[in-house]
């Protein structure tokens, strides 16, 4: 078990400097940045991700709780996401972007604020339909307020990818 947490962490520990730095850094704040910037925000990142999870693992009590906050609420962030991307010809990186953030920070702030109106803790199972509907309104507000892929781009992805069936015709040709 140890052995699995290690590599768990670990590969974790590796992976997500590398998001930080590539995806959002180096892609939207500054792509000009030299190898030695980037190497040197992805040690910073490794200690903010480290000291982070080493919070996490100290504040938490029951790994019930983690397991149910993970399957029940969490889900609901990421599940509309990734339908919509393969049946929606509008959806954008836009969408996927802000679906994902709505459905995460609500998915974190949900158990809390229903705990002070009820006054006591609910399984977070029960909030996946509030999540999954917010992460909906996420994904449309984010798809809409920026503009659609080029339709060449798209032709392109679903002559190659062909989303819906393998051995199924391609819609673009």
């Amino acid at each position: 078990m140890l052995a699995a947490f290690m590599s768990n962490f670990a590969a974790t520990l590796n992976a997500a400097p590398a998001y930080i730095v590539n995806d959002i850094y180096k892609r939207f704040m500054n792509p000009d940045s030299s190898a030695q910037t980037q190497v040197r925000l992805s040690r910073i990142w490794s200690v903010i991700v480290l000291a982070t999870g080493i919070l996490f693992g100290l504040l938490t009590t029951r790994i019930t709780d983690v397991m149910m906050w993970i399957v029940g609420a969490l889900y609901g962030g990421y599940v509309m996401a990734n339908v919509l991307k393969w049946i929606w010809w509008r959806f954008n990186g836009y969408g996927y972007f802000y679906g994902m953030l709505a459905g995460i920070v609500s998915a974190m702030i949900m158990p809390a604020l229903v705990e002070k109106i009820l006054g006591h803790g609910v399984n977070a199972l029960y909030l996946f339909p509030i999540i999954l509907v917010l992460s909906i309104i996420g994904c449309v507000l984010g798809t809409f307020g920026s503009k659609p892929e080029d339709e060449d781009t798209l032709k392109k992805f679903y002559k190659n990818v062909r989303p819906w069936a393998s051995g199924a015709r391609s819609a673009t040709k």
